[in-house]
């Protein structure tokens, strides 16, 4: 039987000076790639002697600490990880206290790593966040000139974070977690932070406010007796220790988290976007009046899984949902100007494609839309367009935007389900390839023989009249005007990614066998699957009995732990 592989789940491309950089995630690890050969960086964390070769990393990095991880079933049985060598991860607690005389058990290394679940790159290239799953941390990573990562800070959320952001001066970082929060953090901590301590109440009897003068009633008499002669209440839960902001918060599991800039009475003013899985999008002011909300933006039948500001049209927010659609908005009004069902629009594409998975036609979402642009040096032009994915499918939809309406002008098919999508400072366009999962499915795996370690396909970002070249197909019926249509590059390089292992068993899907979570209803994803999908866990199950359909809503909101023991078992 073949081994695993993660394949890069997350893509972003960092522009320096001398060179451009990519930055990979594979799983467990962030890897960096040059762009002009394709050739393997660094590796982060570091995990093999070869990749802690460098001499200055060794003097920089400080001695590592430990993030204690609790049980999911038992909080007193932890592991502690480490920050900056998970090699030495280790389990060292028992349960059981070891008893006078006994030999003392060795300690079990645990190759065990956190899941890196989301990575941005500040426009600089010298800074990358990453969220990872299982301590629920916010990393910030240094990038050197050389390609080198190596970790400032960890800061574990009390959440797990399920969006990340940097704000336009790229001096904060906010998140949006699963219990529908949004915080704020400094993207270097301060050292001279000092969190505030409440005073702790004396001990003795609860003091309440009222007394014999202001209540008159026996009853309420009675009350106040009792609560005279309770003691005094525990104090409140301490939070996180480090420098943090609660901005604002939904009632329901956030998906989606973007910022934009919009004139208010002749100004330019920051707000903050957010979208739930109750089909509602925010409109929030920005810092420090995140409170005052400016805007909803309503219409949808179905979760929110995606939000896109359009860069060359910023007055315009592009949703997509899992009905799937693509909801056009002026979102400083908040009215919905224009509405593409990709079911009923493409049904043909979707219904050929789909054939060959087990991806169901009828359980669709937008997994990504990405904004891609052309730009003319010698007439000063661009053009662009929007990339947008479905989860599952091996094609990528291409969009020409015309005020606020959407045209379909281009379908590019490819080889495995679609990941991500990131553009680089030469106008290529790199796409990110799941290849140990069938195409169209995000449960079944390929054939042990044909399985493969992550792989980019690059295509090139040109303007051409619509022509039917190879796996690219262009609408005939789309104006030719500043289309722009994805090519496969001539000049592709291919990138010298390590494979990292996704599991330390064969190619088998029983880690999840014994999952509570899917007892009642089939799972959509294998055990992999659920790490580099997951959207589909957000669909409500429609005309379940109340209780059922209630713990439904809890499993969704507390997956931080069930998902902590599928990474552990995977």
């Amino acid at each position: 039987m073949a081994t695993l592989t993660f394949p890069a789940h997350k893509l972003c491309c960092v522009r320096g000076n001398d060179n451009d950089f990519l930055l990979a995630v594979t799983g467990t690890c962030i890897q960096s790639l040059s762009r002009s050969n394709g050739e393997l960086l660094d590796v982060w964390p570091r995990v093999s002697p070869e990749d802690s070769s460098s001499e200055n990393d060794e003097e920089n990095e400080r001695p590592s600490k430990r993030v204690k991880l609790g049980h999911a079933d038992n909080p007193s049985l932890g592991r502690e990880v480490s920050e900056l060598s998970e090699a030495s991860i280790e389990i060292v607690a028992e349960g059981k206290q070891r008893q006078k005389g006994e030999r003392r058990r060795p300690k079990i290394p645990d190759t065990t790593l956190p899941h890196i679940t989301h990575l941005v790159v500040a426009s600089d290239g010298k800074h990358a966040v990453a969220i990872t799953a299982e301590d629920k941390a916010v990393r910030v990573l240094s990038i050197s000139p050389r390609g080198r990562l190596r970790q400032e800070s960890l800061r574990s959320m009390p959440k797990k974070s399920c969006a990340i952001i940097l704000s336009p001066d790229e001096q904060i970082i906010l998140t949006a977690d699963k219990f529908g929060d949004v915080y704020s953090l400094p993207l270097h901590p301060r050292a001279d932070y000092q969190r505030k301590v409440e005073q702790p109440q004396p001990d003795g009897l609860f003091e309440p406010s009222a007394s014999a003068l202001t209540v008159h009633t026996k009853r309420n008499l009675d009350a106040l007796k009792q609560q005279q002669k309770q003691k005094q209440k525990q104090g409140r839960k301490e939070g996180p220790d480090f420098e943090h902001k609660l901005l604002l918060g939904h009632v329901s599991l956030l998906t989606d988290l973007v910022v934009a800039q919009g004139s208010v009475g002749g100004k330019l003013r920051p707000f903050i976007l957010t979208a739930d899985r109750d089909e509602h999008i925010r409109v929030s002011r920005g810092m420090p009046q995140t409170h005052v909300i400016h805007a909803f933006c309503l219409g949808h039948t179905e979760f929110i899984s995606k939000l896109c500001i359009v860069p060359w049209a910023p007055e315009v927010l592009v949703a997509g949902n899992g009905e799937p659609s693509l909801c056009v908005y002026d979102w400083q009004s908040g009215c919905q100007m224009s509405r593409f069902d990709l079911r009923d629009n493409l049904r043909g594409e979707i219904d050929t494609i789909a054939t060959t998975g087990t991806q169901s036609r009828e359980k669709l979402c937008v997994s990504g839309i990405w904004p891609v642009t052309v730009s003319y040096a010698q007439s000063n032009t661009t053009a662009s367009s929007l990339l947008v994915a479905l989860e599952g499918l091996p094609v990528l939809f291409g969009f020409q935007m015309s005020g606020f309406e959407l045209r379909h002008i281009q379908t590019v098919v490819l080889d495995g389900n679609v990941l991500d999508v990131v553009q680089t400072a030469q106008e290529e366009v790199l796409i990110s390839i799941d290849t140990i999962h069938a195409s169209g499915s995000c449960k079944e795996f390929r054939p042990g023989d044909t399985l493969d370690t992550a792989r980019i396909d690059t295509f090139t970002a040109t303007t051409t009249e619509h022509t039917d070249n190879g796996n690219s197909r262009i609408d005939e019926d789309a104006k030719t005007s500043a289309i722009v249509q994805l090519l496969p590059s001539k000049r592709a390089v291919k990138h010298q990614i390590r494979p990292i292992p996704a599991s330390q068993t064969t190619r088998q899907d029983e880690p999840l066998e014994n999952d509570t979570r899917w007892k009642k209803y089939e799972k959509p994803y294998s055990f992999i699957g659920e790490l580099i999908y997951g959207l589909e866990n957000l669909r409500k199950r429609r005309g379940l009995p109340a209780e059922d359909e209630e713990a439904e809503m809890e499993e969704a909101q507390i997956g931080d732990e069930e998902l902590e023991g599928t990474s552990e078992r995977a």
